[in-house]
């Protein structure tokens, strides 16, 4: 290469990198490149830092809510240690904003808590910061050089892209000049999410502390985020709401998480023959919410917690739950302004808004310890906190599963005041169901197939599932349930004629239910099917055999091709779907390699899923004459191409 050919490759790489900063940097609010000082109006981020001396900035992406409650505690213990934060949903702000803290002498150190939603892909909060950092890296710049950071993933390792986003914000963050303080931090909401974070927490601290110059040395102070105000619109009281003020009153399209359609129950059906076990069939009038749903997508259900429940807290920490307050943050430096939709009624913020009925995080249980006045209980809680004494706080609050109310009573010297607790609680996230039903045969109505939740615990307490049991008890003739649709990718190949294989004991039923109704339709429409296999379990075939005639139906009308099924406690040995799988190995060979069908697991991922993963290597390993390291690149491969998806939880 001569001197003009390097001229022309340098005027086409920096063309190359306007062209990505600009597309980047196209979307900020100022529509501008790399500032020369630093931005001091208030309204923007480094203004927000400059004039608030931020030390961390805290960042979160969430689809559950989990995300969201890690970073208010990361920031708790970041006060306790001297340090001050902001709090921000990524989607507060954009690259070029996050670009600019470049131009700050001391930048602030930014921490992600970032979670990775179905098949691999950033919460939709994340979406442009995920699609802006690839943009820039295609770039070759390093516009965050002189940047720290650190990242914690929430995922879930059922999962093949097992916390992708978070691996991909760290990678591309450090391509891009940032500099990471310490190793990205995967949590895994199959196994104790809540134990990745800790331990992840216990290397943070130290790093920070000392990139920031700071002790690590925490007070046992509780640092409130929120303070009840006096200022505010008395017109204007949430009822229970999400997000809109009103919007139960007044119900408008379009219908979403933030607004929910508030829906009739036109059936509510006992599925089970089981004195000790429920599984409810639900349809849900959609009326004129022109709402839409595809075979697969899931449901959203807001629920509320127990009334008596909510009355027997309130009367411990003494809250007049028809009493009117409002939180709000005490500082800029939390850019959500209200923990939850204010102003409202104590009644209302324990009944719709937080979680009461959840086990305590660890951060929780430090609050409560200057809060106790007795001091052998003192004692107790900052030993059950301490790092060398994790596996007593998990046994305690987790493995026994006891919720705040149980705390309080196990600590009767705990004084906290009502609007105090409510912030510490973590929000009341709405709860997920497989649709059950094709809107092509159902048009004004949504199904869901639900296992109500009512355990026995060994120390002798019931546990009961918030959402389950709120179905289960609603009077359905006076109650209208507040529901939105989550559309999903598990769904029906575009080509018909591929077989599919359904693999979905108990309620993982549910979608394949939806899935032959959408078959059944398209038969009629003289539409070519491939063949359709399921392979349905349960313990006991005369009590929970869900939708059997249904079942047995589209078997005789050839909408359902092959039908077998498990039950695990029908016989002395337990027979499982995985053992299907076995036992029909020479068939589902056929379906699946030899004419491209497509697999579809849904239900328990801790153990089920991960045994039908196995027997489907095993299958591909002795049906076709294989070794175990080509079967998993097999499985791996049809996950790529999407011939095989999974709907777990």
């Amino acid at each position: 290469m001569d001197r003009w050919d390097y001229i022309t490759v340098g005027v086409i790489g920096i063309a190359t990198l306007v062209f990505v900063l600009t597309k980047v940097f196209g979307k900020s609010k100022k529509n501008t490149l790399v500032l020369q000082t630093p931005n001091t109006d208030p309204q923007t981020l480094t203004g927000e830092v400059l004039q608030g001396g931020i030390d961390v900035l805290l960042l979160y992406a969430t689809q559950t809510g989990t995300a969201e409650e890690f970073v208010y505690q990361l920031s708790a213990d970041l006060r306790r240690l001297g340090l001050s934060t902001m709090i921000c949903d990524v989607q507060d702000y954009d690259s070029a904003e996050l670009l600019e803290l470049t131009e700050v002498e001391s930048p602030p150190l930014l921490t992600f808590l970032v979670s990775t939603y179905g098949e691999g892909d950033p919460p939709d909060s994340a979406l442009n910061l995920s699609e802006d950092l690839q943009h820039l890296v295609q770039a070759e710049a390093e516009p965050f050089k002189g940047m720290q950071y650190a990242v914690f993933g929430l995922g879930n390792r059922t999962y093949k892209d097992f916390n992708s986003f978070g691996k991909e914000l760290f990678k591309n963050l450090q391509l891009l000049g940032a500099t990471p303080i310490l190793d990205i931090g995967l949590g895994d909401d199959n196994e104790n999410i809540e134990a990745d974070f800790l331990n992840w927490k216990d290397e943070l601290l130290p790093s920070m502390c000392s990139v920031l110059g700071k002790d690590l040395t925490a007070s046992n102070v509780s640092f409130r985020l929120y303070h009840l105000i006096d200022d505010y619109n008395h017109d204007k009281i949430f009822s229970g709401e999400p997000k809109l003020w009103n919007s139960f009153a007044k119900q408008k399209c379009p219908f979403s998480q933030n607004n929910p359609y508030l829906a009739q129950v036109n059936v509510r059906r006992e599925m089970f023959s089981d004195p000790n076990r429920s599984c409810l069939h639900f349809e849900f009038d959609l009326g004129n919410s022109k709402l839409r749903y595809s075979a697969g997508d899931h449901m959203g259900v807001f629920p509320t917690n127990n009334s008596a429940k909510v009355e027997e807290l309130a009367k411990r920490v003494g809250a007049d739950l028809d009493q009117v307050f409002c939180l709000k943050a005490k500082d800029r430096a939390v850019k959500k302004v209200y923990p939850f939709p204010c102003p409202t009624t104590y009644r209302v913020a324990f009944t719709h808004y937080v979680d009461i009925n959840c086990s305590p995080s660890l951060s929780l249980l430090q609050d409560l310890i200057p809060c106790a006045s007795d001091d052998e209980e003192k004692t107790r809680l900052a030993s059950m906190v301490a790092k060398d004494n994790r596996e007593v706080f998990f046994k305690y609050a987790k493995a026994e599963q006891r919720d705040i109310l149980q705390v309080m009573k196990d600590f009767p010297s705990v004084k906290i005041a009502p609007d105090h607790l409510l912030e510490l609680l973590p929000r009341l996230q709405p709860r997920l169901y497989s649709i059950s039903s094709s809107q092509r045969v159902n048009k004004k109505s949504v199904h869901a197939t639900v296992a109500v939740v009512r355990d026995k615990l060994a120390r002798g307490a019931t546990f009961e599932g918030v959402a389950t049991t709120y179905l289960e008890r609603i009077d359905i003739a006076t109650t209208k349930v507040p529901i939105f649709v989550r559309h999903s990718t598990f769904s029906l190949p575009m080509k018909k004629n591929h077989p599919i294989i359904m693999i979905g004991p108990g309620t993982g039923i549910a979608p394949f239910r939806g899935f032959l109704q959408e078959r059944e339709y398209l038969m009629g429409q003289d539409k070519v099917l491939g063949e359709a296999l399921l392979l349905f379990g349960c313990q006991k075939e005369s009590q929970h055999y869900l939708y059997r005639e249904e079942l047995e139906e589209y078997v005789e009308k050839g909408v359902l091709n092959h039908l077998f099924t498990a039950f695990s406690r029908d016989q002395d040995e337990k027979r499982y779907v995985q053992h299907l799988i076995a036992e029909n190995s020479a068939l589902l060979y056929n379906l699946i390699v030899e004419k491209h069908g497509f697999i579809y697991i849904c239900g328990d991922g801790k153990h089920m899923a991960p045994d039908v993963r196995a027997a489907l290597c095993t299958m591909y390993r002795q049906e076709g004459a294989k070794t175990e390291a080509q079967a998993k690149d097999w499985l791996d491969q049809l996950e790529m191409r999407r011939h095989l998806m999974q709907d777990v939880w």
